[in-house]
């Protein structure tokens, strides 16, 4: 985090606490000039915050807006460097880049909308403003066996960050989020694989907060957290993911995938259900017969079980 994103932070820290806090006193507590003061809280006026200063009597903040600036969000674990942009090409190809330069582990790139944000296969995915479009950047060091792994971990990480607000997330392998039998979010993982081992790992996390009325042809058959009765915050939201990612991720470092795998059939289309699974050109079509704990899906044609690894459910 830069220097003014950190005065911006503690200025922010203090004012929530709900008491009016004076310019001496925080030019005091971060070790600046009053003038320093005086522009960092114009420049939180600016990003959208309402505060009322007093003469004398100091600062007070009135509400903060839902948008998830360096500043708002908490470090955890690994994650503790947080980019954001109001818009963004796409959060993945930025950090992809940034990876590329060195960028360490655990950094996080967030946009409020994207203007060429992609899904698999390099659909498109509709990006407006005022949802979740972030970017996580891991280096496992795994192999590429395991690598899969993490596209499960991620989606589960959303399920469990989701369901902290109530509401129930069916996942549908391998990557995509549903709310009864529509997309609310999906997974896009791009990696790095080097002589057998996935070097780095750039996850993108799309979520649908809020959808317009008139549905195009994208987001005809997809749904929002706002339709199924979501009141909480944007901020809020993207921190229980991270920490739920986290958490997930810790396990997976130290080989614990069986607690991962549990928790992602526990939360996986209805044993029985009739599904059709591309992979590449071919298609088979069957029964959902579960999921596998390497995190293969096992799809019954007939009497065969066929043991899919990469593919999609359509």
């Amino acid at each position: 985090m830069k220097r003014s994103e950190e005065y911006l932070r503690r200025i922010v820290e203090e004012l929530k606490k709900g008491n009016r806090v004076s310019g001496e006193f925080l030019a005091e507590a971060l070790q600046i000039s009053r003038t320093q003061v005086w522009k960092s809280i114009n420049k939180l006026k600016r990003a959208g915050y309402l505060i009322k200063g007093m003469r004398r009597s100091g600062y007070l903040l009135y509400s903060s807006p839902d948008i998830p600036y360096p500043w708002e969000m908490k470090s955890f674990g690994r994650f503790k460097n947080f980019i954001y942009f109001e818009s963004i090409d796409s959060t993945n190809t930025y950090l992809f880049s940034l990876a590329k330069k060195g960028a360490e582990e655990g950094t996080v790139v967030i946009a409020n909308s994207q203007t060429a944000g992609r899904g698999r296969y390099g659909r498109k995915w509709f990006s407006p403003e005022g949802n979740i479009f972030m970017s996580l950047l891991l280096k496992p060091g795994c192999s590429a066996e395991k690598g899969g792994f993490i596209t499960l971990l991620s989606g589960l990480a959303c399920a469990m960050g989701i369901e902290k607000f109530g509401i129930k997330i069916t996942l549908k392998w391998p990557n995509d989020l549903l709310i009864g039998l529509k997309k609310v979010g999906g997974i896009l993982c791009e990696s790095v694989v080097e002589n057998g081992i996935v070097s780095l790992v750039v996850v993108g996390i799309g979520i649908n907060i809020y959808l317009p009325k008139r549905r195009n042809e994208l987001i005809e058959n997809a749904t929002s957290l706002t339709e199924n009765g979501f009141k909480g915050r944007r901020v809020e939201l993207i921190q229980k993911i991270i920490e739920e990612f986290e958490t997930l991720y810790e396990k997976f470092l130290k080989g614990d995938t069986h607690f991962i795998i549990e928790e992602y059939k526990r939360r996986t289309l209805p044993y029985g259900e009739r599904i059709t699974v591309k992979i590449g050109e071919r298609i088979i079509k069957g029964k959902f017969a579960g999921i596998e704990n390497d995190g293969s899906l096992l799809i019954m044609d007939g009497e065969k079980i066929n043991k899919i690894y990469t593919g999609e459910v359509l």
